[in-house]
């Protein structure tokens, strides 16, 4: 299940800040012995890296710069909706991370929660 929370907290200091939680699924495919291409479906986010750990690492980094690209240029409402994504009021329980299972193929599934730090606006 892929979700994102955001949070809105005033500083005191007249400024807004928000708290950004994603909880994403995206698959990482060996494509040759030093190449592994890791794919979020939910944002339609590519990445890769030389081994496994580094194409995990950089899907994530992706999905930072994803979101945070849509917060400076305010359309982050307009981009998750484009992906699928609606509004929930009601924020859902929380749920034990289970480890990542070894698809067929030299592919992994992995499912990562990606927090931002909270940022002024």
């Amino acid at each position: 299940m892929n979700k994102i929370t955001l949070g809105r907290h005033s500083s005191g200091r007249g400024e807004n800040l928000v708290s950004i939680k994603c909880e994403l699924v995206a698959t990482i495919t060996q494509e040759k012995p030093d190449l592994h291409v890791s794919y979020c479906p939910a944002l339609d986010l590519y990445s890769q890296g030389k081994t496994r750990a580094e194409a995990e690492k950089n899907i994530i980094e992706a999905t930072h710069l994803f979101i945070e690209s849509c917060l400076e240029r305010d359309t982050l409402h307009e981009a998750l909706t484009k992906c699928g994504f609606h509004r929930v009021r009601k924020p859902a329980k929380k749920k034990k991370a289970k480890p990542a299972p070894r698809l067929a193929d030299n592919r992994w599934r992995i499912h990562f929660p990606a927090e931002l730090p909270v940022m002024a606006y």
